[in-house]
Formats: structure tokens, sequence, C-alpha cells
């Protein structure tokens, strides 16, 4: 008996060291959640989503089965979930409500779900257009927002709070192509204004903002049953709530202010403008387009053999046609990251080809290019960089990005560039470096290089470390 406890207290020590030396494996620190509108749809699925990976959540809502459904999933959500009911965001009490269920509480997060049409189509239309739900809108859509962030503010971790308002693409102005739906579209574009100077005016206590686009969710919002929507290209709650979970886990105060898109394994994005087709919103486009810029002697040589690759790869002919291709003027092919496509159904390079000396355009692939795609100089660089960079270069620059800029004007979703050019080159080298000046900084670049021996090349390399994200090095 003695030996058996001997051991078993042996064992027990060596599990205890074992138990002291060992260090606990950290565990992501819990956050408390303030969410609006939770009874339904969007606001029900990030209670449960947020609830079960360990989170706080105090949901708010008029009543549990105020929704759609008539159904109250909200009071059945398991986890550390404290309802709060009888929170109308359209009443100038809802400050006063809300403080005293939180007194006390400390929010790492709040997210302002609660918003609606407020009003049927027809009364959205211009001709029978109805003011009273209009002012209806706002208060739903826009004041809420403010009147919650009022009462909250205090309440509300700084630094590191964070403040989300799921706002909708039907409030972007550049998206409106359509019209109509004046109440909820106004009222959107203004919350959008109003997160924009909530991001301002709260950056310097550390506390982050964004407003989001969930984009078209198959949710009883908006009239139509999810399963209606789904037959029409909505997305499922499950994914699009979870786009919005890792959104707002990668809100920081860096990307502060912005109105982005979400969907799952995307994290923070610009929200784009859709296509549309007829009045039906399609989904949202992706980036996908890159240009490619060939430099110099090098750069137009190596573009030369790679535009007759893809062509190849593609079956496209020399003239830009391709017999295989029924879609004329448009389509979604793979392709079209490398070619936009004419009405007369001419695949034409997303390209330019810039060299400061006067070239002889021949080849079998000269009817490829548009004219203006071909730039040329009237003297070279000579092999010299300051010449390709400070001088002659310097001459015809904005000529090159005007170009470009025709060409980025054509893609739905530029993804980025790609450049061609010997980096030891005078054109090469010189009026590349001065490109990367001009080029837009937030998308990626890409330079493909020849390198060379000289003091060409020590200069081109160190302005391209300091701007590109990959430079892939050959030799001939």
């Amino acid at each position: 008996m003695l030996r058996r406890w001997m051991l078993a207290g042996a064992g027990a020590g060596l599990a205890a060291a074992s138990a002291a030396l060992s260090l606990p494996r950290a565990e992501p620190a819990k956050k408390t959640y303030l969410v609006t509108g939770c009874s339904a749809g969007l606001g029900l699925e990030l209670v449960r989503q947020l609830a079960a990976r360990g989170d706080r959540v105090y949901a708010t809502c008029r009543t549990p089965a105020a929704s759609a459904s008539g159904v109250d999933e909200l009071s059945q959500v398991a986890g550390d979930v404290v309802l709060v009911q009888g929170v109308d965001v359209t009443s100038d009490s809802v400050g006063e409500t809300l403080k005293a269920a939180l007194a006390g509480v400390k929010l790492d997060c709040i997210v302002h779900n609660a918003g609606g049409f407020a009003a049927s189509r027809a009364e959205q239309k211009l001709d029978t257009i109805c003011m009273d739900a209009m002012r209806r809108g706002f208060e739903l859509n826009t004041l809420s927002v403010l009147r919650v962030t009022q009462a909250l503010l205090p309440q509300l971790s700084a630094p590191g709070g964070k403040l989300v308002v799921i706002s909708s693409m039907i409030g972007s102005i550049a998206d409106n192509s359509s019209g109509g739906m004046y109440a909820y579209r106004t009222s959107k574009a203004a919350v959008n204004m109003v997160s924009k100077s909530l991001a301002n005016d709260l950056k310097p206590q550390g506390i982050a903002v964004v407003a989001i686009s969930p984009g078209f969710v198959a949710t009883h919002f908006g009239g139509m049953s999810p399963e209606q929507k789904m037959k029409v290209g909505a997305k499922p709650v499950t994914p699009s709530v979870r786009g919005i979970v890792e959104a707002i886990d990668a809100l920081e105060l860096s990307n502060t202010g912005s109105f982005v898109h979400t969907n799952y394994g995307d994290g923070l994005q610009p929200a784009p403008c859709p296509a549309r087709r007829g009045s039906r919103l399609r989904a949202l486009v992706s980036q996908r387009e890159c240009i490619t810029i060939h430099l110099g002697q090098a750069g137009v040589q190596t573009g030369n053999a790679c535009w007759e690759l893809f062509c190849l790869e593609h079956g496209i002919q020399p003239d830009g046609q391709m017999p295989s291709d029924k879609t004329i003027g448009g389509g979604d092919d793979a392709f079209n990251t490398f070619f936009s496509e004419t009405g007369s159904g001419k695949h034409v390079p997303r390209t330019v080809f810039i060299d400061l000396e006067p070239t002889v355009r021949t080849g079998t692939y000269r009817q490829l290019y548009h004219p203006e795609q071909l730039i040329s100089g009237k003297e070279d660089a000579a092999n010299n960089y300051a010449r390709g960079h400070y001088t002659v270069g310097k001459e015809i620059v904005d000529l090159v990005l005007d170009r470009i800029r025709k060409l980025a004007d054509n893609c739905t979703g530029l993804q980025g560039f790609f450049a061609f050019n010997a980096i030891g080159g005078g054109t090469g080298s010189g009026l590349g470096a001065l490109l990367l000046d001009y080029l837009p900084c937030p998308l990626p670049l890409g330079w493909e290089g020849v390198s060379l021996p000289g003091n060409n090349t020590l200069a081109g390399k160190l302005h391209l470390a300091s701007c590109l994200d990959g430079v892939p090095r050959h030799r001939d």
C-alpha cells in the first residue's frame, strides 16, 4: 500500500511539475459586441456566429419575433448572449433604453445592423414618391446609427474599439445606374457619409469605423423570400455573415473609413461597382484584368514573343479574331484578363509598347494592336539611365500615362500591371523607373527584368526595390 501510494504520489508530482513547466496555449481574447436588429436575417446569424466562437453578444431587437417569418429564433441562440428587447432605433429615447440595459458594460464593437426599406417599392418611385417614406428611411437607416453611437460611445473601448455599419451598394453613387428606390438608396448613401465622418472624428481616440456591403443575401429583407432570392443569384446567409465577421476582425485604424464588400475568405476588400444586366444586380465583379507594359528594345522583343504565345494558347489569330469565341463583345472567359474584346469580335491585348527610338512596325501580329498602343520617340536613350529618366524619357511620359489610363478605364476590376524591360538599359531602366512614380500604388506591380551589368542596373534596381511587389530576373 505504501509503495502504491508513493508511486501514485510520484506520478502526481511529475504531472504537477510538468504542468507547471509547460506554457499555457494563448487563447484569443473574447470580445463584447452589441448588435442591433437581431430578430432575423443577418443580425440573427451574426449573433449565432459571434456567440459560437465564445464572444459575449448583446443582441437588441424590438421583439424577438419581429421578423418576416414571425418566429422567435433569437431566444434559442446558444452561448453568451444577452437579449435586449424593446429597442426601437428610430426613437429618440433609444439612447436611454440602451444605457439602462448596458449600465457598466464595456463594449469592444458596436454593429449597426438594424435597417430596412421603410417603404414599399411603389412609394419609392419618382412619380409616386412618399415623403413620409423618405423620412422613415432616414430615421431607420441613417439617424439610428447616430443615436446609438452617441448613447454608447462612452462605453466603447478606446483605443481599440470598432464601429461597424451594415450598409449597401445601393447607397453607392458610382453604382447607381438604375435610379428609383429613393428612400432606401438615399438613406444608405447618407449613412455611408456618416460612417466616413465617424471614422475621421474617432480615429484620434483609436476607434476604427467601417461600412460593409454584404451584397445580395437570401434573407426575408426587401419583400422577397429567401427561396425566391436564391433563384436569382443571392448568397446564402451563413457564408455571407462569415465574411462580415472576417471583415470586422480585419478592421483596424489603418483601414478605418473604408466602404467594403464581404465575401467569405476575402477579408476586408474595397467595394467594387457591380455590373448590371437590365435591372437585376449581377454578382459583384472581382478584380481580374492585368495591363502589360513593354519598355525598350528588350521589353518590346520579349512582348512580341509573349503575345504570340498568348494568342496561340487561346486560339486567337494574328488579326485578333477568335473563331471559337461565340460571345461577341464580352463574356467571362479567362483570356479577358489580358485581352479586351471589341464589338466586332476582335481581341485586343491590354498592353502598351514603348520605345524611345523610332521603330518599324512590321511582323505577323502587327494588326493585333491598336495604333495608340505602340508608342515611339524620336531619339533613343543611348543606354543611359539619366536620358531615359530625366530628358528624352520625361518628354513622352505624359503620353504613355494617357494611353495606360485609357486601358485602365476599359477594365471592370484592374488587378495590376506587368512590365517587361531591361533593368540595365536606358529606356528600360530610366523611363521604367519614371513610370513607377506615376502608376497607382494600391495596385500590385510586377516587373520582368533582364539584368545587365553597370551603373544603369544599380540605379534601376534601387528604384525598383522601393516600388515593386516582385522582380523575376532573367538572363539571356
